[in-house]
């Protein structure tokens, strides 16, 4: 595995000077798939056309339900601390 290098890999944080990303608030999250791998399921060819949403629904595989499972029970062990809003589990991302 390659270590971090500043000098070639110019990482930059994007956070906002100053927020205290503590505080209560709404947060979005993008975790993504080393080398954008399809691992959390699949958009069949048959939903590739125009759906009445305008967008391909995908079809979670086993890792995508476990994602979803996992992303379902988080209230129950912080119910004070987190309000969860909505995931989408994309085939190569999850955003929460």
């Amino acid at each position: 595995m390659t270590k971090y290098n500043p000098e070639i890999h110019n990482r930059h944080s994007i956070r906002l000077q100053g927020h205290d990303y503590s505080s209560t608030g709404a947060y979005f999250v993008t975790i993504c798939v080393q080398n954008r791998e399809c691992l959390f399921g699949e958009i069949p060819l048959s939903h590739l056309g125009a759906p009445p949403r305008g967008c391909p629904e995908m079809v979670l595989n086993e890792a995508g339900r476990m994602i979803q499972t996992l992303w379902d029970e988080i209230p129950e062990y912080y119910p004070r601390l987190v309000r969860m809003d909505s995931l989408s589990c994309q085939t190569t991302s999850m955003e929460l």
